[in-house]
């Protein structure tokens, strides 16, 4: 069974792989594939590199997808 993108971001993270996990996210977004497990992913790598703005823009669009999640 083939892993989902967030799966394959969260296992970039795990092994410390911070610009092929920002890739992942970048080529995501680009192609508005947007889920709240996807922007809490972005959160956190966005947070390593300390981008602030986009952290917080990355949890406010989680937010607005499934505010249960925070």
């Amino acid at each position: 069974m083939e892993n989902t993108i967030e799966q394959i971001i969260a296992e970039e993270i795990s092994n410390n792989h911070w610009d092929e996990a920002v890739s992942y996210i970048k080529n995501e977004f680009i192609k508005k594939n947007y889920t709240a497990t996807l922007c809490i992913l972005a959160a956190a790598v966005y947070e390593h590199f300390n981008e602030r703005d986009a952290q917080l823009s990355s949890i406010m669009y989680g937010l607005k997808l499934e505010p249960e999640n925070y």
